[in-house]
């Protein structure tokens, strides 16, 4: 099985089929094909495999038509994410970091070179990202147009204003730890629930007496 998306086609397919019993009192048959689960979440890999017998090494940040990559700064455990798209980036960036002697570097000086290049490039940008900070690497590079964003931690995933905007943080109070920001869904439907927490999840054994009297155990 394919990790999470195998664990995902057939908690779906599951639930489906119990909900086909709830109404017509039939059952189904499951199956789910590893190659199947693997080209819903892989599908290039497979068709050049298939077409061309070429399997292709993990790249990671990489990107075939790009050069990018996850980059350290100044500020301790605070990484920036770039990408170079094209030339017009890649001169745009190098005027950025005060290195236009990198437009005259063959290893860089059209999109297939940087990428045949790609760990140089990564050691170039780190050189200069690391004594930046996020947010003037940001700043910096979105003034030229190129494409440039701090990687959040996780610490950092309940102050980003968009999601408040959406109301996909919701508030639950919890009789042991209090109030608390939790996760909605990442969608919304209409018409549908303007909240998705109905409660806070459960202490240990708060619902044992009703599970048991259920099963007919009593005290």
């Amino acid at each position: 099985m394919q990790g999470s998306a195998g664990r995902q086609s057939i908690s779906i397919a599951t639930l489906a089929a119990l909900e086909h019993r709830r109404r017509t009192g039939e059952g189904q048959l499951i199956e789910v094909a590893q190659i199947e689960v693997a080209a819903c979440v892989a599908a290039e890999p497979v068709i050049e495999y298939s077409m061309n017998a070429n399997a292709q090494p993990r790249e990671g940040n990489r990107s075939r038509g790009h050069v990018q990559g996850v980059y350290p700064t100044a500020v301790d455990d605070a990484w920036v994410a770039l990408c170079v798209r094209d030339d017009a980036d890649w001169a745009r960036m190098v005027e950025a970091m005060g290195r236009s002697d990198l437009l005259r570097d063959a290893r860089f000086a059209s999109a297939e070179q940087r990428r045949l290049a790609h760990d140089e490039f990564d050691a170039v940008d780190a050189d200069w990202t690391r004594t930046q900070t996020p947010l003037e690497i940001i700043n910096t590079l979105n003034a030229q147009h190129v494409p440039a964003e701090q990687v959040l931690i996780p610490e950092s995933m309940y102050d980003i204003p968009q999601r408040d905007a959406r109301g996909f943080y919701e508030e639950v109070e919890h009789p042991v730890t209090g109030p608390h920001r939790y996760p909605g869904w990442p969608f919304r439907m209409t018409p549908g629930p303007r909240r998705h927490h109905r409660f806070a999840p459960p202490t240990l054994g708060q619902h044992n007496e009703e599970m048991l009297r259920g099963l007919g155990v009593n005290r």
